[in-house]
């Protein structure tokens, strides 16, 4: 690897470094938004926090991975250990916010 090899590589590691902590800023932005308006999930009227949630996320341009990623940075510490368990068992963001709902007592939401 040649000089101008290795300060191209280098470039391209910077940049990437600076988009994702773009994106990881971005999205703690748009939980603490959530927070703010909506305060932390706390079982109650799940459904309407959850939209509240996937709006700010979208407005935001948060993919569905990193909205799975972060969701437990919203709830609050009473369910936060029952959360964080049933997120880890989905790997997708509708499979967990359907188990989520039913868990909390909702019926299975229309597809």
């Amino acid at each position: 690897m040649d000089e101008q090899d290795f300060t191209e590589m280098i470039a391209r590691m910077v940049m990437s470094f600076s988009k994702e902590r773009e994106r990881g800023d971005t999205t703690q932005q748009a939980v603490e938004s959530v927070v703010q308006e909506d305060g932390r999930l706390n079982g109650d009227n799940v459904p309407k926090f959850l939209r509240a949630y996937n709006a700010e996320m979208r407005k935001r341009d948060v993919d569905v991975a990193t909205r799975l990623e972060y969701f437990c940075r919203v709830v609050a510490v009473l369910i936060h250990k029952e959360v964080k368990e049933l997120r880890e068992a989905h790997d997708s963001w509708l499979s967990f916010e359907e188990a989520l709902l039913m868990a909390c007592g909702y019926e299975k939401p229309n597809g």
